[in-house]
């Protein structure tokens, strides 16, 4: 054989090598799969920053309608709903003032990018939303390109070992047992072999660079994808989320480690079947339905419920959602589902809801007082100005009312004298009317200047059944209505002005006099509380009633339904009662009389509002 002729016979094994080897290897290996994978990687990332930015200006869009008008049901719905999408790991919905108003933290998620836009309506901004996004949903595909690139170089390793077998054993059976050691030894993990078991041979060089790259290459990315399971596990346990599959043709269950400590199991045990874990399951019957619903009629498998775990730890409450697979005929496959623990999610929202009514009831007592504030100021104000205009012509009044009072009792005496007219024998009588009439301009005149003074009471020990019985002697009421009056106990004392609370007395059993048509009785009932201290004394009377609307008006200034009466006399009783730190209350029924119910604080409360 010539020489020419050896050095074409070695340069068609390395033809035929280099075809097996570097082409295979290299275009299939580095070529498609390094490029597929640098290209998808680089349009992803494009991806998704465009999309971070058309979905944080489409939500702060959205928002401007629900948080221009306070809408926070409709805020809350079109958050959730942007949530819900895969590359989203926070939400925060904030005001002008910075108060944050919605937050999302889907806390597996690791924020990648964040965007910032302002929530505007009509050209002024009202507030802000800060979106953060993340790579995950991204690098799960880029770690299914992994896969494929490892499935990618063992199956070129298949094909170089089958496709060359024949030249291995003719020609480079030596080496081809070398680089078969090196597969060997990477198919069991081990990528450094290379170094240990070199390949002398320019013709293998080539293939041999490849592999000794593929090594790094794979144990690099075997490291990182290491890293991201070990990750997953800690964000699972974080989370509290776990997972499981259940194969319908082989009845096996199967469940993460997650999943094993939420049931109470320990992770390291093969004890995780479907009925170990039903047995933890109060509402078993209702789950095993809704799982036999979702492979028989695929309806949602979406539940929560109580577990008691297996090693006997408090009971939990978590949320389950499974789906289930087919396989390339379109037959049940298995189900795989995913858990999580929501337990303090449960407890949380069961206290922002304690809270919330509590706040509610809050509110709803401040808004009470405020009106009852409004109320009292704008009776305070009518009573003021009725004072100032009155205080200044109450005296002038009074002066020439006990002139013509005088000049009445002088006319009066001579007709018991005799020495008026007997012409006139209606002159007694219309002396009688004007004298009548005449009290009745002093009663209001009296109570025009007790407007007008609004001096502050002067407290004293005061006996309430002496105070009663004065008054009740007083009011010098006809035979036909009767009067009773019961205490408990029978005798106390109350710290108050007794002038004062003298004419809150009167001015109150004069108008249920007043509201007796005929035949009556007005009961009067005073009590005081041994455990509050409080005195309450109740004023009945049998007479028609009065209607809600007119109950509602009664304290009024200048509000009066009677013929003769000035509108007067309850609004001052109201700022007696009030003076003294105290309520009083008118309740009707039409046709069942009326009760005005007068509430006196005990001592202790009024030394301490004093102090």
């Amino acid at each position: 054989m010539s020489p020419q002729h050896a050095f074409h016979h070695l340069y068609s094994i390395s033809r035929r090598l280099t075809i097996c080897l570097v082409v295979m290897a290299a275009i299939v290996a580095l070529g498609t799969v390094a490029l597929l994978y640098l290209k998808t990687d680089a349009q992803t990332e494009e991806e998704l920053r465009k999309r971070a930015d058309e979905m944080t200006e489409y939500l702060a869009r959205a928002l401007e309608i629900s948080f221009w008008n306070l809408d926070v049901e409709s805020m809350t719905m079109i958050s959730d709903a942007f949530a819900q999408n895969a590359i989203v790991a926070s939400i925060v919905v904030t005001d002008r003032s910075g108060k944050i108003l919605y937050v999302y933290q889907d806390e597996p998620s690791v924020a990648w990018t964040e965007r910032l836009h302002p929530i505007q309506h009509q050209r002024q901004t009202i507030g802000q939303v800060r979106l953060t996004f993340t790579k995950q949903p991204a690098q799960r595909a880029r770690y299914t390109l992994l896969r494929a690139m490892v499935t990618t170089s063992a199956m070129i390793l298949l094909v170089l070992g089958g496709g060359s077998g024949l030249l291995v054993r003719i020609f480079l059976r030596k080496p081809l047992q070398r680089l078969n050691a090196i597969v060997s030894a990477y198919a069991e993990g081990k990528y450094t072999t290379f170094e240990d078991t070199p390949l002398p041979y320019l013709e293998f060089q080539p293939f041999g660079y490849v592999l000794k790259r593929m090594g790094v290459t794979i144990s690099e990315q075997m490291k990182r994808l290491q890293e991201s399971e070990e990750r997953y596990r800690k964000a699972q346990a974080m989370g509290h989320v776990g997972n499981w599959e259940y194969h319908l043709q082989t009845a096996h269950f199967w469940g993460s480690d997650e999943a094993k400590r939420i049931y109470g199991f320990d992770p390291a045990q093969s004890d995780f079947s479907t009925e170990a874990v039903e047995s933890c399951i109060p509402e078993r019957e209702r789950v095993h339905q809704a799982l036999i619903d979702l492979i028989e009629a695929e309806k949602p498998y979406h539940l929560e419920f109580e577990i008691h775990p297996r090693d006997s730890s408090a009971p939990r409450i978590i949320v389950s959602i499974a789906e289930l697979l087919r396989d390339e005929q379109g037959a049940p496959l298995k189900v795989v589902g995913v858990i999580q623990d929501i337990t303090e999610r449960k407890r949380a929202e069961e206290q922002i809801r304690a809270h919330n009514r509590l706040l509610k009831e809050a509110v709803q007592q401040k808004q009470r007082e405020m009106e009852a504030l409004f109320e009292r100021m704008l009776r305070q104000e009518k009573l003021a100005t009725i004072g100032q205009i009155s205080g200044s012509i109450a005296h002038e009044l009074r002066n020439s009312l006990g002139a013509i009072k005088q000049a009445i009792y002088y006319l009066k005496q001579l007709a018991r004298r005799q020495q008026l007219s007997a012409e006139n024998p209606k002159a007694v009588r219309h002396l009688d009317i004007i004298e009548t009439e005449l009290n009745t301009s002093e009663r209001v005149i009296a109570d025009l200047l007790e407007i007008s003074r609004k001096k502050p009471p002067k407290r004293q020990f005061t006996d309430l059944h002496a105070l009663l019985t004065d008054v009740i002697a007083r009011c010098h009421f006809p035979p036909q209505i009767r009067v009773a009056m019961t205490m408990t106990p029978a005798s106390f004392e109350i710290f108050v002005d007794p002038l004062k609370i003298q004419q809150v007395f009167l001015n109150v059993l004069t108008n249920a006099a007043q509201a007796i048509d005929g035949e009556g009785a007005i009961t009067i009932h005073a009590a005081q509380s041994p455990e509050s201290g409080e005195t309450t004394i109740e004023i009945h009377d049998t007479g028609a009633g009065i209607s809600a609307e007119e109950i509602q008006k009664a304290f009024e200034p200048l509000y009066t339904t009677k013929a003769t009466g000035t509108g007067l006399g309850l609004p001052i009783c109201k700022e007696i009662i009030e003076s003294h730190q105290g309520r009083i209350m008118l309740t009707s029924e039409q046709g069942n009389g009326a009760t005005v119910t007068i509430i006196l604080p005990n001592l202790s409360s009024l030394f301490n509002s004093a102090a």
